[in-house]
This record gives C-alpha cells, sequence and structure tokens, in this order.
C-alpha cells in the first residue's frame, strides 16, 4: 500500500472548482499544513477564474498533467470539488504515469479517481478531503480529527472498523469503489464507468432530493451495476431529504431485490467528519456486527 514519507515531493493543484476570494487564505493553509508535515510542496493553482472553474480547461490540464507525469511527485492534492474534473478527460487520456503516487480529494474529484481505476495503475486513490475547505482549514475539533484522520492515512495506514446502519441484510467483501454518486451516474456511458467487479460499492452525495437519488441509483442499476458488486455502502447523506420521503426506504425498495448487504452511515464524503477510505483496498460489510471494515 502506497504511503508517503517526510521530504516527498507533493502537488496542490485545483483540477475543478475556483475557491472564493475570502476563502483563499485556504490555498495557504492548506500547503502550510503540508509543509508541517515535512512534505516538499508545489503549488499549481491558477488565481483567477473561468466561468465557475478554477481556470479554463486547457491550464487545470495543464497542472493536472505536470503532477501526474513529473516522476518526483508522491502525492497529488487537490482543493476543492464543485464541478469540472470530467471536463479534463479528453485531454488526460494518454497521459502514462511514470512513478506511483497517491490521488487525494472527493466530490468531484471522483471523476478523476473513476479515470485512474482505468488509466493509471501507477496511482492509488484516496477519497478524503479537499485541503483548501473547511473540513480541513476550520479551526475546530471536527477540523482537526480531519487532519490527523488524513496524516494517519497517509504515512501509517491501518484497517479501521467503522459504525455504520443497515438498509438490507448480509455480508460481503471486495474491494472498495466509487465516491461521489452524481459523479459515477455521469460517468455511464463513458470509458471511465464503474462496471463493478464484484467489489463494494461506496455512495455519497450532499443536498440531493430523494427523487433526485431515486433517478440515480435506477439509471445506476439499469446500466446493470447492482448486478456486479458484493455490497453497497452509502455515506451520511447530509441535506438529502426532504419533509415527505426516506432515503433508506428508497434504497431499500431499489437495492432489496439484489440480494445485497447495503449499509448508510459511512463517515467519508460530505459531512462534517470525513475519514479517508483507500480506494481498492480490500473493504468488508457486515450487517450484523453493524460496521464496516475498511482501509
Amino acid at each position: 500500500m502506497q504511503t508517503l514519507s517526510p521530504g516527498d515531493k507533493v502537488a496542490l493543484i485545483a483540477p475543478a472548482g475556483q475557491l472564493r476570494s475570502v476563502n483563499r487564505q485556504w490555498l495557504n493553509d492548506a500547503r502550510m499544513l503540508l509543509e508541517s508535515w515535512q512534505l516538499e510542496v508545489s503549488v499549481w493553482v491558477e488565481d483567477d477564474h473561468h466561468f465557475y472553474l478554477a481556470g479554463d480547461d486547457t491550464r487545470r490540464a495543464k497542472h493536472m498533467i505536470r503532477a501526474l507525469t513529473d516522476p518526483d511527485i508522491r502525492a497529488v492534492f487537490c482543493t476543492r470539488g464543485g464541478y469540472g474534473s470530467s471536463r479534463l478527460w479528453p485531454s488526460l487520456d494518454s497521459v502514462s504515469v511514470p512513478t506511483p503516487r497517491l490521488l487525494v480529494g472527493y466530490s468531484d474529484v471522483t471523476s478523476l479517481h473513476l479515470m485512474a481505476r482505468a488509466r493509471w495503475p501507477a496511482v492509488a486513490c484516496v477519497h478524503g478531503v479537499n485541503l483548501a475547505t473547511a473540513q480541513v482549514c476550520d479551526h475546530s475539533p471536527t477540523a482537526s480529527a480531519n487532519r490527523a484522520a488524513l496524516h494517519q492515512s497517509l504515512f501509517a495506514p491501518a484497517e479501521r472498523k467503522l459504525a455504520v446502519q443497515t438498509i438490507c441484510p448480509g455480508r460481503a467483501s471486495g474491494a472498495l469503489w466509487g465516491g461521489c454518486l452524481s459523479l459515477v451516474t455521469a460517468s455511464l456511458g463513458t470509458p471511465y464507468a464503474f462496471a463493478g467487479d464484484g467489489g463494494v460499492l461506496f455512495l455519497e452525495d450532499t443536498g440531493e432530493a430523494p427523487y433526485r437519488l431515486d433517478r440515480a441509483l435506477v439509471q445506476l442499476r439499469n446500466a446493470g451495476v447492482f448486478d456486479k458488486v458484493s455490497g453497497v455502502v452509502f455515506g451520511e447523506m447530509p441535506g438529502c431529504t426532504d419533509p415527505y420521503n426516506a432515503f433508506v426506504d428508497i434504497a431499500r425498495e431499489l437495492l432489496g431485490p439484489f440480494d445485497l448487504p447495503v449499509m448508510i452511515g459511512l463517515t467519508s464524503g460530505h459531512g462534517q467528519r470525513n475519514i479517508p477510505l483507500r480506494l481498492g483496498a480490500l473493504a468488508t460489510l457486515d450487517t450484523h456486527g453493524a460496521e464496516i471494515s475498511v482501509w
């Protein structure tokens, strides 16, 4: 399992949305955090914006290609999510990654994790905090816990057992893949779509009405994804509710016929706590013990 050591060279990039001016200090805070871990940091982030993006596609792709192809880079960290990573796919499709490295981020960065899975075997993906965000830079015990969890995942990864709630009973093991539900669904029909391959599918999102989540799950079902996984675990799904419908009931109705263990409440993603997950590593769902084992 790929890890970092003091003295390693890393890159901090913005492949998707730009920081608002009021949050620009977070970019410096992110750099300082990495330097406090004795990492040598290169920051490749544009000062301006293009629409809602951190620069136009050409400039953002240039930074991403540089971070992927520099043989000395050991990890690539993303500033934030938002939108825009999938716009880089055509520019990145033929990129060859010469040496192993980590790719850390979540939300819109799911698009890059899916591409790494399909194209870059040397890239190990970590579904974890984007560094220039309140999850990391806020002065709160929760942000401090997020920073500590990321450090452990990068420098000394260990298996963890996390509490989750049961939607459909069962037990399953397999490589953990997935990320933001909206992005996993948007990848269908592309060369980077999640195919299943018998692993455990992790899905999380925020602020989506239950009917939109229903639509996304139906699209995954109709694409055959749930026929090819051993289990499904959802994140905390903050803000994914309305006064009349419970997401757990919708998920139970749609996924129950597949006879898969289905659980919810994994604290990785858009909630206040964002525990890093090593994508591609072994995960075990156990609804009897109401827990998931992850790296």
